[in-house]
């Protein structure tokens, strides 16, 4: 059976007295892989090929395309000083997701780091999502700054993370992975 579809993306917050003229944005993961067996999940994600959606006016808005030139240097930014992949290529997560309770649990691998994550899942038209508030700090990961930190990130990332399986109930086995391949 081929891998399910999924998608992973990553909400970033804007903060600081230049805020007006930075984004909140949208950034998205296009290789990663994992397995679901029996509530079990599984997944392993290539964070050099994080990419920039756009900028997101208000949250549930969809991503407002951005300039080359900036996603170019965002995606620059976000590799090489936030998430230092030369170091760090990889994240992986381990954990249980329950869709009648809506919780999904588990450890998360970042940065070299290792911590608990706990967020809320829900079943939506033929797939699940499962959405989680990080804090970067707890990875070892410092907010990122530009301008004299008069523009920067808040301690705080929004992952939403969906898996489709179509028609039918949630699979009790199965594997999936990004749009562009595995990692």
């Amino acid at each position: 059976m081929p891998p399910l579809a999924a998608t992973i993306h990553v909400f970033t917050f804007k903060r600081g007295l230049l805020a007006a003229v930075g984004h909140d944005l949208r950034l998205s993961f296009g290789r990663f892989h994992g397995e679901i067996r029996d509530g079990a999940v599984e997944a392993r994600f290539d964070l050099t090929s994080l990419s920039v959606d756009g900028a997101v006016p208000r949250p549930g808005a969809d991503p407002d395309p951005l300039p080359r030139i900036y996603t170019d240097e965002i995606e620059r930014n976000a590799r090489s000083k936030v998430l230092a992949v030369e170091r760090c290529p990889t994240a992986s997560w381990q954990g249980r997701v329950d869709l009648d309770r809506g919780v999904a649990e588990g450890s998360l691998a970042l940065h070299g780091k290792t911590a608990p994550v706990r967020g809320t899942v829900r079943a939506e038209a033929g797939g699940a999502i499962a959405v989680f508030e990080l804090v970067p700090s707890n990875f070892g990961i410092r907010p990122f700054r530009a301008m004299a930190g008069t523009l920067r990130l808040e301690d705080r990332v929004r992952v939403e993370a969906t898996v489709l399986w179509g028609d039918g109930p949630p699979p009790r086995r199965a594997r999936f992975e990004g749009p562009k391949g595995p990692a």
